[in-house]
């Protein structure tokens, strides 16, 4: 009966995963073969038939413990291997707080990558290392900004004194030497959304706007509750009409840094609501 090396057929074994290497045959061994092949027992018909099958065999055999021995590890996901990273050599608020002013003072347009590697002490490579982008640079300092800026939305048990203070102190932000003279962050950003791309960051602009207006709204829900406002306001209006005098404070303190006349301004929103006893 003629020997073939169909006999080592594999069906019917656990194959290994598409993600396992297949095993290859030690070519080491190959010289072996030579050695058989050429051997004075070759001169026998038989023997010269007998051999190599049988070093094919081994070399199957061999092949097939391979196998097995991959499929008996389990493949290793090489996303889980945690990797140390290296240690950066700055502070990340520190830098979105430069980042920051740049943008509060020039706009997203209006700044550089040269810009914020100046105001940042960073250079491109470490810039972009750590934000991506200009545009995601941009995103993180415009959080970075109304984080900072969430002192201003304290609340109290006395309403009307929580509106007071709120545009008390826009007005001495508006007014430091030491702030940025762009304006408002949030405000300069909401009229420079259409050139963003970032869809994401449009919303969130949209949304701090939203929780601006949200802010004024449960303060005027306060002071209705308290019979201190004027009968027949509506309440929505009104918040808005709040924001738009907070946004106007901050724009119009670029060119016309009066206190009073700023204050004026603020006072004259909120008296026009109030009961007057």
């Amino acid at each position: 009966m003629g020997f073939r090396a169909s006999v080592f057929c594999t069906k019917g074994l656990h194959k290994p995963s598409p993600s396992t290497a297949r095993p290859t045959l030690d070519r080491t061994l190959l010289p072996n073969l030579a050695l058989l092949q050429s051997s004075p027992v070759n001169k026998n018909h038989s023997a010269k038939m007998t051999y190599p099958l049988i070093f094919q065999g081994l070399l199957v055999i061999t092949w097939l413990r391979k196998c097995a021995t991959m499929i008996s590890k389990e493949p290793v996901d090489r996303r889980e291997i945690c990797v140390m990273p290296r240690p950066r050599g700055f502070d990340i608020d520190d830098v979105l707080t430069k980042a920051m002013h740049v943008f509060w003072d020039k706009g997203y347009l209006g700044t550089s990558v040269k810009d914020l590697v100046v105001a940042t002490g960073l250079n491109k490579g470490s810039l972009y290392g750590t934000f991506q982008d200009k545009q995601s640079l941009f995103a993180q300092s415009l959080r970075h900004y109304m984080d900072w800026a969430g002192f201003l939305f304290q609340r109290t048990p006395d309403a009307v004194a929580d509106i007071r203070n709120f545009f008390t102190n826009i007005i001495a932000i508006s007014l430091d030497p030491d702030q940025p003279g762009g304006g408002c962050f949030l405000m300069n950003t909401a009229m420079e959304t259409e050139s963003l791309e970032n869809e994401e960051l449009k919303e969130y602009v949209v949304e701090c706007l939203q929780g601006l207006e949200n802010f004024f709204y449960q303060l005027l829900v306060d002071i209705k509750a308290q019979g201190q406002l004027v009968e027949g306001t509506d309440l929505k209006k009104q918040a808005q009409v709040l924001v738009g005098t907070a946004f106007s404070i901050r724009g119009l303190s670029k060119t016309f840094p009066n206190p009073t006349f700023l204050r004026n301004m603020a006072d004259g929103a909120l008296k026009a609501i109030l009961v007057t006893n």
